[in-house]
């Protein structure tokens, strides 16, 4: 799996809930609650979280091998808080009535910056 489709793997449920709209996006903004201030009892997703970051930095380890544990994991929660957000902030014209297809050119390209990182800032 390439850095390219890991991200869009890992955005896909939250570009088709912006496209949908409605009960979709409903169901992610309480996903991405939960995700960033888990509500007392809600540990039980914590293991799902947990379990999709540690499979994407097992892509990530494989694909950037000179960058340790620690900092993909660090980009993957920083790629899943930039989708978080999405979900979370009052969506403008970048997003609203546009479709999956036309949300993934805008995103995945952040979303891909945002895991692959760039060895030469530091």
């Amino acid at each position: 799996m390439s850095i390219e489709q890991l991200a869009s793997a890992f955005a896909r449920p939250m570009v088709r809930a912006l496209a949908a709209g409605g009960d979709e996006l409903a169901i992610m903004r309480t996903v991405a609650r939960v995700a960033t201030d888990p509500p007392e009892g809600w540990g039980r997703l914590s293991a799902k979280f947990d379990r999709t970051r540690k499979d994407a930095v097992a892509v990530l380890t494989a694909k950037l091998p000179g960058v340790g544990r620690a900092e993909l994991n660090f980009r993957t929660r920083c790629a899943a808080g930039l989708l978080n957000w999405l979900a979370l902030a009052p969506l403008g014209a970048e997003v609203a009535g546009k479709s999956e297809r036309q949300i993934e050119q805008l995103l995945l390209p952040v979303v891909v910056g945002a895991l692959r990182g760039a060895s030469n800032v530091r």
